[in-house]
């Protein structure tokens, strides 16, 4: 508990921070076994959930229910990527642990790390303002965001393709940061931080290059930091307001911020 202490004092040299919390995380690891039929078993499993998101998830199942010409037909598309993309992140995990009766509780889902380094958390979130604000300008950036096309049209629009987007940040935190980890955490250690970070960063390649390769950057800062403090929390409070952020930094930049209506027409 001494080393779980001194990890976190503010006398200590910046320089060396990132390894200090990973022997911590290797100190606090208790239980350690050589990579088996779990951690064989648990990357099978995040390999079929990454398929599920990819294909089923941005199916058009909503979207056939609907007239073509309905109000909610583009935010359908939407809401199916939104709730496939969560299930995949987050019930394939939850039955493999079910399966292999590992405890849930385990995975990093404690609100305690998050709640105690909340400090340290906004101020990530405003260091991240001014390059959000310096790539808005840009023409990839403004093609891009916000993904769901009539987020401008009202506020009705804005606010649950809001919220929808903020659900899979919940699946992906947990996915990446609560499963992955604490699933490799005994046979890796904090390594498995740096295996996690691939197919993190590959889930990136459909957005701009810039953007892939920062999220190696935040990869390892956040498995780091959720790791540490056994957390998810944190990084979807992060992921969420930046993402929102975003949205409005774009909308406003191609003169469509604040939507002018409170419900869409028609």
């Amino acid at each position: 508990m001494a080393e779980a202490v001194t990890t976190d004092a503010p006398t200590r040299s910046w320089a060396g921070w990132f390894p200090r919390q990973w022997a911590a995380i290797d100190a606090e690891t208790v239980e350690r076994r050589p990579f088996g039929a779990f951690e064989s078993g648990l990357l099978v499993a995040a390999a079929i959930a990454l398929v599920f998101q990819r294909f089923p998830a941005r199916g058009d199942a909503l979207q056939r229910t609907l007239d073509p010409d309905s109000t909610w037909f583009d935010l359908a598309d939407q809401l199916q990527w939104g709730l496939g993309t969560s299930f995949a992140y987050i019930a394939i995990p939850l039955a493999y642990l079910a399966l292999t009766r590992a405890p849930i509780r385990d995975y990093n889902l404690g609100w305690r790390g998050t709640q105690r380094h909340l400090p340290m958390y906004l101020a990530m979130l405003v260091l991240m303002g001014l390059p959000i604000l310096m790539v808005s300008v840009t023409g990839d950036y403004q093609r891009i965001y916000p993904f769901y096309d009539s987020a401008h049209r009202s506020w009705t629009d804005l606010v649950a393709w809001e919220l929808v987007y903020g659900l899979q940040f919940v699946g992906l935190e947990f996915f990446f940061r609560g499963f992955l980890l604490q699933g490799l955490r005994p046979a890796f250690g904090h390594a498995a931080i740096f295996v996690m970070v691939v197919p993190y960063c590959m889930l990136h390649f459909g957005k701009t290059w810039s953007e892939s390769l920062a999220a190696i950057v935040a990869g390892i800062v956040l498995g780091t930091l959720a790791m540490r403090w056994r957390s998810i929390w944190g990084g979807v409070l992060i992921h969420w307001t930046v993402a929102i952020s975003m949205d409005v930094a774009s909308l406003t930049r191609q003169g469509r911020f604040p939507p002018g209506e409170l419900f869409p027409p028609g």
